[in-house]
Parts: C-alpha cells; structure tokens; sequence
C-alpha cells in the first residue's frame, strides 16, 4: 500500500512526537488542542461534563477554532501542567493495573 501524507492539522515537531500517552505537559496540551480543532471531532453540545471541562480547558487556553499557543503560560503555569498531567498519568496506570472489576469470562 503506498504512503500517504495525512491532511490534517499540525503543529512545529509534532513529526518527531510520541503516542498521545506518552506525552508530557505542555506538548500534551498541543496535542490536545489539534484534538478540539480537529473537525471530524463530534462534541457532545448538552453534554454537562463536556461543558464544563471545555471550560476548564479554556483556563489553560484551549479552545476550539484557536491554535494553542505555549507561549501564554508563565513558568508556573507550565510547571503545574506537567506536575498535573504526570499525576494523572499515574493514577490512570494505577487504576488500570488494578482491574476494572471481577473477571466475568467463566
């Protein structure tokens, strides 16, 4: 099957970058933000958490139809973010190494 370029936003060094789970703070946040941009993105308009997470994403400017640009947050901010998204990375991998409930198959 031959190769072919994708056609979808990109970001400077994206080329270079990893799976989305193994990104770190800032460059996760690039990541999501091509996500909100993305127009094949379906977004749940009555959805209540989606709401008022895309609120929350609007803090860290994110937002839909505007690229992220880096450069806004103060090194505070940054490092938050990464302190953040480390956190929830590993809580996610606790969550995920201790099951999910009772094996069910048998």
């Amino acid at each position: 099957m031959p190769v072919t370029k994708g056609n979808y936003p990109t970001y400077a060094g994206m080329e270079t970058g990893k799976e989305p789970g193994h990104l770190k703070g800032v460059e996760f946040l690039r990541w999501v933000s091509l996500v909100l941009n993305d127009p094949s993105f379906t977004k749940q308009t009555d959805g209540y958490r989606e709401g008022v997470a895309f609120k929350q994403f609007e803090r860290l400017g994110l937002q839909s139809r505007q690229p992220f640009n880096p450069k806004t947050l103060t090194p505070e901010h940054k490092a938050t973010v990464e302190a953040g998204i480390g956190k929830g990375r590993k809580d996610v991998l606790a969550l995920i190494a201790r099951g999910s409930g009772p094996d069910m198959n048998g």
